[in-house]
């Protein structure tokens, strides 16, 4: 099972679409900021789950979580924007709460910088931003879940 993980979108919803339909995933999230891109992806890819939470630049959008905790194909992901945990400043907190949720993969934004790391069992991975904005690079992550094991690849839009 293959989910696609965007953050940072701030509007730009294409480059979300062609990676939908050059890996055809089960699931896509959305990490913030920008949280109508998700909306309108689902509106466009019609029938694709897409789960997404507030960034600190969706304050006015209505009522959505700024977290999530489930499970997907075995793969159960905490996901949040990040700044509420203070990720510009380190990880420490974001892992704190996805071991006490009992989480295998923490996804978080906000920084814009592409990061995918273990520690101990747990995954702790940022797409970097699909915009590009402030360092040039549109990226984006792909995990692959499968009986519970987690395969997960950064990727150039």
């Amino acid at each position: 099972m293959k989910i696609l993980v965007f953050s940072d979108t701030h509007g730009l919803v294409g480059c979300m679409v062609d990676a939908v339909q050059k890996y055809d995933p089960a699931m896509v999230v959305h990490l913030g900021d920008n949280i109508a891109d998700g909306d309108l992806l689902s509106s466009i890819c019609t029938g694709l789950p897409v789960r997404q939470v507030a960034g600190n630049c969706d304050f006015t959008l209505g009522d959505y979580p700024k977290e999530d905790f489930f499970e997907i194909g075995g793969c159960k992901p905490f996901i949040c924007h990040g700044h509420t945990y203070g990720v510009k400043g380190g990880t420490e907190r974001l892992v704190k709460r996805a071991k006490e949720l009992g989480a295998d993969v923490a996804l978080f934004g906000h920084t814009h910088l592409p990061l995918i790391e273990k520690q101990g069992d747990l995954w702790v991975a940022n797409p970097g931003t699909a915009s590009g904005c402030r360092t040039g690079k549109k990226t984006f992550i792909l995990i692959e879940a499968e009986n519970g094991n987690l395969t997960i690849h950064g990727k150039l839009l």
